[in-house]
């Protein structure tokens, strides 16, 4: 599943076959499948430390849409954060202004 209510086509795949042959209509059994468009998307990750009280496991690798390869915890943070320098017009929910401030001035001062 790509979440509780977007399964992946595999999953919808199975689900049609099991409706079939409860129809008793004939089934053509293929692996040919569509296109999954949710794999275009992003994936965040549950962080390991969530995912064990979940009985899951988890991750700390996320994809980033419209691309077919991951990125560590270390570079999505690296990244966000530059993406925030570089549209200085979004701003922060009201009362995290002085949190990125204090966040960024530390990120520059570590460079």
């Amino acid at each position: 599943m790509h979440s509780f209510n977007h399964p992946k086509m595999f999953c919808i795949r199975d689900i049609a076959i099991m409706v079939l042959e409860h129809a008793g209509m004939e089934i053509n059994k293929t692996d040919i499948l569509p296109h999954d468009y949710l794999v275009n998307g992003p994936i965040f990750p549950v962080y390991p430390e969530i995912a064990r009280n979940l009985g899951t496991p988890g991750s700390y690798y996320f994809k980033l849409p419209e691309e077919y390869r991951v990125i560590t915890l270390d570079d999505f943070i690296l990244q966000s954060f530059e993406l925030y320098r570089n549209n200085r017009e979004i701003k922060p929910v009201a009362g995290f202004e002085y949190q990125l401030s204090k966040t960024l001035s530390f990120i520059e001062a570590i460079k």
